[in-house]
């Protein structure tokens, strides 16, 4: 009788936690011209659970996937709005080094960074994230990032 009664009780525990939020899919932007806004936020990850402390870039959570094309001249509009300094790399991106976003790249504060650059990468799937030095990896799992796929024209 023991036995059926923890049977019972795993199978319930596993359907309480077999609920899982929908799967969220982050906006899409394209063309030559960005507007990316990284900020605190909160966002409930597993249903029933308590609002997590996230970040994101135009959202609660991760970034828009932006959409470029080969041979484009793109810009960017980076604005800072959480209360520390971080950075926004263009990972894989072949680009000047001043566009790069790396860790001496810093944008304080409540402050814009405006990189610019020609896509010379070749039809991908690429990323952008934070930099900062010794600040990466928690921005990241926070949720600093997003998608960059370049297209042929």
């Amino acid at each position: 009788m023991k036995k059926a009664v923890y049977i019972v009780f795993i199978l319930i525990q596993v359907n309480l936690y077999s609920q899982y939020n929908n799967l969220w899919i982050p906006d899409t932007l394209s063309g030559t011209q960005f507007n990316l806004t990284i900020k605190d936020t909160f966002a409930q990850l597993v249903s029933k659970g308590q609002q997590t402390i996230t970040s994101g870039i135009n959202g609660k959570f991760w970034g828009p996937t932006l959409f470029v094309n080969k041979g484009d001249e793109i810009h960017m509009n980076v604005v800072n709005k959480l209360n520390e300094s971080t950075t926004i790399h263009w990972h894989g991106m072949h680009l000047p080094a001043v566009m790069d976003g790396g860790p001496h790249q810093i944008i304080p504060p409540n402050t814009v960074w405006q990189p610019y650059w020609k896509i010379k990468n070749n039809a991908a799937t690429y990323w952008y994230h934070p930099h900062l030095h010794e600040k990466t990896q928690e921005q990241i799992t926070k949720g600093i990032g997003g998608l960059l796929i370049v297209q042929m024209k």
